[in-house]
């Protein structure tokens, strides 16, 4: 799950179960295009919900107590063509949520569309605000930039918990790469990584006072024979 997927459901006023794959497929067989991946994923995880200040996100299906995506995309919205976008909330009374392909889009006056559009491919889906009272138009390149920017995000010690499984997984991955490529195996060395750090830097100290070639040789007691060479044997 997207961690921004994650911090949403924990922003939710009123979260609703996920959107099983037989409603998702529901959905795109009665409108007869498919959903784009950004919005699938979402309602794979909340089948919309309500979040402060005053937005919501329908349900897939309408409901006595919820409006629904496809009764809302089927509705249409003014400006805005009725293929290839999809209705999925509303703020505030006026600012109604999409879904659209640039293709959807291409009628759009200069003033409105931002620069990057034009660098969409056709097919690509953006999201984006209409305000049916004042006629206002916002884009967004995706449905986080879009929900992100109307909701706050939720500040609280365990938000982000899926970034912090990723992160501590990529380290193990990095340290058992680093353990095939120095050939050190074992719990045990493993363990003891931290002190082998030390005991190495002990030894690199000690070194120095060593001789080239071997270690340097005591003294020979006071009053103590000589050794004298062993003599040379014949061949």
């Amino acid at each position: 799950m997207a961690d921004w997927i994650v911090g949403l459901r924990k922003a939710a006023v009123e979260p609703r179960p996920r959107a099983s794959e037989g409603e998702l497929a529901q959905a795109e067989q009665l409108l007869g295009f498919p959903l784009p991946a950004e919005l699938r994923s979402l309602y794979a995880q909340m089948n919309g919900g309500a979040f402060e200040p005053d937005v919501a996100l329908y349900a897939l299906r309408q409901a006595p107590d919820a409006a629904g995506v496809v009764e809302a995309t089927r509705s249409g919205l003014i400006g805005l063509p009725r293929e290839g976008v999809w209705r999925f909330g509303l703020r505030g009374g006026g600012d109604h949520l999409f879904a659209a392909r640039r293709s959807a889009l291409e009628g759009l006056p200069k003033e409105v569309a931002p620069g990057w559009l034009r660098e969409l491919p056709a097919d690509a889906w953006l999201y984006g605000r209409k305000n049916t009272d004042t006629g206002e138009l916002e884009l967004f390149r995706s449905l986080q930039a879009l929900l992100w920017h109307l909701i706050p995000p939720v500040e609280s010690e365990d938000f982000g918990e899926n970034t912090y499984v990723k992160a501590m997984n990529a380290v193990q991955e990095a340290l058992d790469a680093l353990e095939e490529s120095t050939g050190d195996a074992g719990p045990a060395k493993r363990k003891g990584k931290k002190q082998a750090k030390g005991t190495k830097a002990k030894a690199k100290s000690k070194s120095k006072a060593g001789v080239k070639g071997g270690a340097r040789r005591k003294p020979a007691p006071k009053g103590s024979p000589k050794r004298r060479p062993s003599p040379k044997r014949r061949r």
